[in-house]
């Protein structure tokens, strides 16, 4: 797979966050560890990626991921719906998606630390109490 991920518009990017964000806020899940700064990123993609499958087929992620996704490249070709009408595509849909949402997210996390200790029920590593 030749997998070209551009950056959608700030707009278009912000209503993926949402959607995802929204998506995420109704899969029971709490973090029951002390959260190190210096791995957040990282622990952010893991939470991203590892929950893919529960809200990247919500309505809500579905039209704001298409607008994204319709500005990369896969195999040298815009992608659209029908780009996975082939069978032998599909296989590649979910991974393609995800990087493609880990790509727009990712700038709206900076600063998602400081943010995340107002609300999370865990205790963070190495930051001002």
């Amino acid at each position: 797979m030749d997998l070209d991920i551009k950056i959608a518009s700030f707009e278009e990017g912000f209503e993926l966050q949402k959607a995802v964000v929204e998506a995420l806020r109704k899969i029971d899940f709490r973090l029951e560890r002390i959260i190190d700064e210096a791995n957040f990123p990282e622990l952010l993609k893991n939470i991203i990626t590892g929950m893919a499958l529960s809200y990247i087929s919500e309505p809500s992620v579905q039209k704001p991921l298409w607008a994204c996704l319709g500005r990369c490249l896969y195999n040298g070709k815009r992608i659209t719906k029908e780009t996975f009408d082939d069978a032998a595509n599909r296989k590649d849909f979910i991974p393609v998606a995800v990087k493609c949402i880990e790509a727009n997210i990712e700038p709206f996390t900076e600063g998602l630390l400081s943010a995340w200790r107002l609300v999370a029920p865990v205790q963070v590593e190495n930051s001002p109490k």
